[in-house]
């Protein structure tokens, strides 16, 4: 049996084994809370921003330390975006992967993931290192799609700095950069599915326990 795995279910995978292996083989979801929809906001207002300097063939203030690098200008931009569609690739046994992408940077033919993170309060140490996932395997989908891609992705973290007293909030933005693998994103993918193929995991959480 073929399956469709994105960066969020093999994160579920990760965290517990067993609460994937019910999702998709007995079609039980773990319970979810509330979800603020602000960073879904900002992030809407990020792209359409990138788009405006991405149509004038230049870079966001925050971008402009890097190197030779340029916002990436291609119609499947848009498709890689689409929550819906995103971009995808189907292994030799019919297993698909499949996720929406924020930007991609472009630097002598290469390209690099740019993913924006919207959060509450400075970074920490660890917190770029809770992406390693998604940027590895974002990074793999766009190799698989024949892109050729950098050995790194970027992070572009914005959170609140100040307030003024008309109620306009003004956000610090922290560009990080991460070595990616290509191996390890291959390697998760498989891992992920060989789980799949077996029998239920023994080993429970707060939320599979019982099940």
């Amino acid at each position: 049996m073929a399956y469709t795995l994105t960066p969020s279910t093999i994160s579920l995978f990760k965290n517990c084994p067993r609460c994937f292996w019910l999702h998709y083989r007995q079609g039980w979801k773990r319970p979810e809370g509330l979800y603020p929809s602000l960073p879904y906001g900002i992030d809407k207002f990020l792209k359409e921003r990138a788009d405006y300097y991405r149509e004038r063939e230049d870079l966001p203030p925050e971008l402009r330390t890097l190197p030779e690098v340029k916002l990436f200008d291609h119609p499947l931009l848009a498709l890689w975006r689409n929550g819906r569609k995103g971009i995808r690739w189907k292994s030799a046994e019919g297993n698909l992967l499949h996720g929406a992408l924020d930007d991609v940077l472009e630097r002598n033919g290469k390209v690099a993931v740019l993913k924006y993170v919207t959060r509450g309060f400075p970074t920490k140490k660890e917190t770029a290192s809770y992406y390693q996932d998604q940027l590895n395997l974002y990074t793999l989908l766009l190799e698989k799609n024949g892109f050729p891609t950098e050995k790194h992705a970027h992070i572009l973290f914005y959170y609140p700095k100040g307030i003024n007293w008309r109620g306009d909030v003004w956000f610090e933005k922290e560009l990080q950069k991460m070595t990616v693998s290509l191996k390890d994103a291959e390697r998760l993918f498989e891992k992920a599915l060989g789980t799949l193929q077996g029998d239920m995991p023994k080993k429970s959480c707060a939320f599979c326990e019982g099940k």
